[in-house]
């Protein structure tokens, strides 16, 4: 999710403004502020060298935490594996109220095994 918001961060954004650029390349961190941390952020993303070496910085780390924290908890709510698993979670307290309900659970199991189904097909497929 990371690199599809620094994409578009980028094509919005444009080109890293040249005076941050400088201090990325002089490894001048202590200088920068924290919209200049979060400019970094938006156009390099979390895993690329710049911004490792930046947050190594503790002082400047400090400044970003929390903007860094909210962006990976907004990455995990829209994530829709944890949206499945609160959904799987939800049959399962309400199973106990209905039969029809617990059915629901089978739907899952069907589910899942079509994706387990299409992943031994493909890895056949190549060893093959």
């Amino acid at each position: 999710m990371w690199e599809r918001w620094v994409d578009k961060n980028q094509k919005t954004m444009g080109n890293m403004p040249i005076n941050i650029k400088r201090k990325l390349e002089e490894g001048a961190y202590s200088t920068m502020e924290k919209e200049d941390a979060i400019i970094v952020m938006k156009l390099r993303g979390i895993n690329n060298e710049d911004f490792k070496s930046m947050v190594a910085n503790e002082d400047l780390f400090k400044k970003i935490r929390f903007t860094l924290f909210l962006k990976d908890m907004v990455f995990l709510i829209q994530s829709r594996t944890l949206q499945w698993h609160l959904l799987y979670l939800f049959i399962c307290a309400i199973s106990n109220l209905h039969p029809i309900i617990a059915v629901l659970q089978i739907f899952d199991i069907a589910i899942r095994s079509d994706t387990i189904y299409q992943i031994s097909t493909a890895i056949s497929r190549n060893s093959k």
